[in-house]
């Protein structure tokens, strides 16, 4: 049986970021990110996030950061469905971002969820959400 994505979208709101570098050597920093963000639009919950991250320097000797891995709860609703799902984050400036479901990880009405999160940041500061996802 084929089965049929369904897109969602809609806006999020960044809170609590709270940033620690654990480790800095030459060529990279590690560090270690929480933050919660609250979504709007078709999903409508709250999260939290734990991201693991690496900083490279720049020319001028700034670390900028590159790339991150990260593990993100989900609760609230998509299209008004309830429960909470896992996603894992993996971002690399150079290969792009990718956001997945992680399987077994949904539960209640939600329970059955795949699909992959695209995150949009805008120059203005806001963040934009597209979820292409399946619920069998």
């Amino acid at each position: 049986m084929m089965s049929h994505m369904t897109i969602a979208t809609g806006t999020f709101d960044l809170h609590d970021w709270e940033q620690e570098v654990a480790e800095e050597g030459p060529g990279s920093q590690v560090g270690r990110v929480t933050n919660r963000k609250t979504f709007h639009g078709d999903i409508e919950g709250s999260t939290t996030c734990t991201l693991l991250t690496v900083a490279v320097p720049d020319a001028s000797g700034e670390f900028q950061g590159t790339a991150y891995v990260g593990v993100e709860r989900i609760t609230g609703s998509v299209h008004g469905r309830r429960g909470s799902f896992t996603v894992t984050h993996l971002a690399n400036l150079a290969t792009g971002m990718s956001v997945s479901v992680v399987a077994g990880s949904a539960t209640d009405e939600l329970a059955g969820l795949t699909g992959e999160l695209s995150i949009t940041r805008h120059d203005d500061g806001s963040h934009t959400y597209s979820f292409d996802y399946d619920l069998e």
